[in-house]
């Protein structure tokens, strides 16, 4: 019972909404075409990481080395996502080279500098901006074009919720990273507002499963 009630104790929205939406995603994944199936491997390795790292803090060990090194393979594959259906040329180099760069530099960090057993924010934190960043041109791609209805695409969902919870979560975990700042009593209520930007991050992604691959849309539709 001490067990489950510490278990319970580490469990926050985030990782009910990922665990959600890892096993919705894996009764639909024989149905998804190429591209939304990379959109199911993001969500499984975000998901999957948030499971490994709750683990780690039930058996009592440090979690945080493990999102440093995740990050390598997801900002890898949030960029090929982005890019990949993208037309201009000039932006999609533009954007592969910047995450090629910080990609490197994270790596560099971990081994040289900052380490990766504390977060290694200097790079974590712009790498995920840099996620954003993608996300905004991807969008903004479809949105002027207007032969395209976006929302009938999985990966445009994708990036709307990588838009919203890196745009929003970043300047937050910014501001927590000050060390004289984090044991101030508000830094909690901004944590938690993280937790729920990265809920809405899984959340958002799944409506977009559910939108395009069940009778979900056209009940909107018919209204």
């Amino acid at each position: 019972m001490e067990q489950l009630k510490h278990w319970e104790s580490i469990l926050n929205i985030s990782i009910y909404a990922g665990l959600v939406a890892l096993i919705v995603f894996l009764v639909f994944y024989w149905k998804l075409d190429q591209g939304e199936r990379r959109v199911a491997h993001a969500v499984f390795l975000f998901a999957g990481c948030d499971i490994v790292a709750t683990v780690l803090i039930f058996v009592g060990k440090q979690n945080l080395w493990l999102y440093n090194w995740v990050l390598v393979p997801q900002i890898i594959l949030v960029t090929f996502m982005m890019v990949h259906g993208m037309q201009g040329k000039v932006i999609k180099n533009v954007l592969i080279g910047g995450s090629i760069l910080l990609t490197l530099l994270h790596i560099l960090n971990m081994l040289a500098f900052q380490g990766y057993v504390n977060l290694a924010n200097y790079t974590y934190i712009p790498c995920s901006v840099w996620m954003a960043v993608c996300a905004f041109y991807y969008l903004r791609e479809q949105l002027e074009d207007v032969s395209l209805v976006p929302f009938n695409f999985l990966l445009t969902w994708f990036a709307l919720a990588t838009l919203i919870d890196n745009a929003g979560s970043m300047p937050i975990l910014s501001v927590l990273g000050w060390s004289n700042f984090i044991s101030q009593p508000i830094a909690y209520h901004l944590y938690d507002l993280v937790t729920w930007l990265y809920a809405c991050w899984f959340l958002i992604i799944l409506t977009g499963l559910l939108w395009t691959k069940t009778p979900l849309k056209s009940v909107f539709y018919s209204r």
